[in-house]
């Protein structure tokens, strides 16, 4: 029974050793939650960091480099809690490049996925566009689900109609999940 429990011990020890000498990049990375700033620390001079293109931070300590999102730092630093797996954080007011902890919140990968396509609609799919050969017939195009819908109608009116009710579908989507400062 004591045998048992030296070995738990020594085991416990063991596991701490390890995650001792793993670092992750938030280790070295301080975040200011109300502009939205990051900082490296591994110097004695800290240094601003700044996300490429596609909002990662890129960056050597110890002659080890990191990769990772810097929405992902940001919620995970301001929040000091890790995010789980199934969770993507979603700018609130769609800009990506507003690191703001009041901007960011966190979501299932589905609502984001319909928060994307609802927006989507919104800037650029979703079109009302006349028949190719029928001179009273209207198209209502959109994207529902990864795929492109498309309803014939033979007014103008319930055309409209249409394309209103689809609006107002996809704004109420938006208007559940994003602020606008």
């Amino acid at each position: 029974m004591d045998n048992n429990i030296l070995d738990t011990t020594t085991s416990e020890i063991n596991n701490t050793q390890i995650q001792e000498h793993k670092h992750k990049p938030k280790d070295f990375i301080t975040y200011d939650i109300h502009s939205g700033i990051f900082w490296l620390n591994n110097r004695k001079k800290p240094r601003r960091l700044f996300p490429d293109y596609d909002g990662y931070f890129v960056f050597y300590v110890d002659k080890k480099r990191y990769k990772q999102k810097a929405n992902k730092i940001a919620y995970e630093l301001g929040n000091a809690t890790d995010i789980p797996d199934g969770y993507v954080v979603l700018h609130k007011n769609l800009d990506k490049t507003d690191y703001r902890l009041c901007n960011l919140a966190l979501v299932t990968q589905e609502v984001m996925n319909k928060i994307s396509e609802a927006h989507r609609n919104l800037t650029s799919e979703l079109k009302l566009v006349p028949h190719k050969t029928d001179q009273f017939v209207y198209v209502v195009q959109w994207i529902e689900n990864n795929q492109k819908k498309q309803k014939l109608v033979h007014d103008i009116v319930p055309a409209k109609k249409l394309l209103v009710r689809l609006q107002l579908r996809f704004a109420k989507v938006l208007g559940r999940y994003l602020v606008q400062d």
